[in-house]
């Protein structure tokens, strides 16, 4: 309650006493289903692994709801809902605040499809990204990226998907207009040649300074 609906938030986490051992601690974190975890905290140990959610590939906990009540001996509550995204992280000792950052699902897809849009209408249209040099350079922050900071990384990947598939359709369109063009710039002698062999003469155009012999006709003899 309170909090911002995306963004950085600071979140005061329950502890208990001071003069309890505490050897770890498990928090969950449920949010709605359009909400996702953009950048975990830091000092936490994330506990998930990686599988499929749906028709996405993402995070899922190795803990469920069930398993953590039974692990430290909690009366069991209410089952989460169905459609929402959970995360799971654990620490040695107490925990007192972290912070975290979230985004929506519509922010997240328009801002990587957007992305990939335009590299790709820049792999189109502008030949210096074509240069083996600007690819090696891409693939090289890629590789980073994934290492560094691997769970932004995949969740940017899959949002992207719209963004390729528009600049895929565009690139489509324009190998479609450019075969389109090349066979409206057929030469017209291709076409008189073709004309000329069913014995149809040529026919100078208008303005050519150029002429043509023409070999006379052979007439029959009138005199017996």
């Amino acid at each position: 309650a309170g909090r911002s609906d995306v963004g950085r938030m600071t979140l005061e986490l329950p502890h208990v006493g001071r003069d309890a051992w505490v050897h770890r601690t498990y928090w969950q974190l449920v949010l709605p289903a359009k909400e996702h975890v953009v950048v975990a905290p830091p000092t936490l140990t994330q506990e998930y692994r990686w599988g499929w959610n749906g028709f996405f590939w993402g995070r899922q906990a190795l803990l469920d709801q069930p398993a953590l009540e039974a692990w430290c001996g909690a009366r069991r509550l209410t089952d989460l809902p169905e459609h929402t995204n959970r995360y799971l992280y654990s620490a040695l000792g107490n925990l007192n605040r972290c912070e975290i950052y979230t985004a929506r699902r519509p922010v997240i897809v328009l801002a990587a499809s957007g992305a990939a849009l335009i590299l790709g209408l820049l792999w189109l249209y502008v030949r210096v990204v074509r240069h083996p040099f600007c690819l090696a350079a891409a693939a090289a922050a890629l590789g980073w990226a994934l290492v560094v900071y691997p769970e932004p990384t995949w969740l940017g990947a899959q949002a992207a998907g719209l963004g390729v598939v528009l600049a895929a359709g565009a690139g489509w369109l324009q190998r479609s207009m450019d075969r389109r063009r090349g066979a409206a710039r057929e030469p017209a002698s291709a076409v008189v040649d073709r004309g000329s062999r069913h014995g149809t003469p040529a026919v100078s155009a208008p303005g050519n300074l150029e002429s043509t012999e023409v070999a006379p006709a052979h007439l029959p003899d009138r005199n017996p």
